[in-house]
């Protein structure tokens, strides 16, 4: 969520403050270098095709199934989001 630069910048911050080894600092850059960045697997059609009226509402529930991906190391496929989607919306 941060970006490359920034997770870079806030490292690099944390190492010359002393809180982070320098193997730690290697680790980080490196991953700020290599990792590719998932995209989000849902859309505002995902919401919509619930029931949901565009607008406002549809960009909150898709930041709130945002936030359970992110949360969960975006581990989280299309359907499992899109089942995170309707636990939200459609609650039993």
């Amino acid at each position: 969520r941060l970006g490359r630069a920034r997770y870079r910048d806030l490292a690099l911050l944390l190492a010359a403050d002393g809180k982070l080894a320098p193997a730690a600092l290697r680790r980080m850059l490196d991953l700020a270098d290599t990792w590719a960045i998932p995209a989000f697997p849902l859309g505002g059609d995902d919401v919509t095709a619930l029931g949901i009226a565009p607008g406002p509402r549809v960009g909150a529930l898709l930041a709130a199934v945002r936030r359970w991906w992110e949360e969960g190391d975006f581990a989280a496929d299309r359907p499992a989001c899109l089942t995170q989607l309707r636990r939200i919306v459609l609650p039993p």
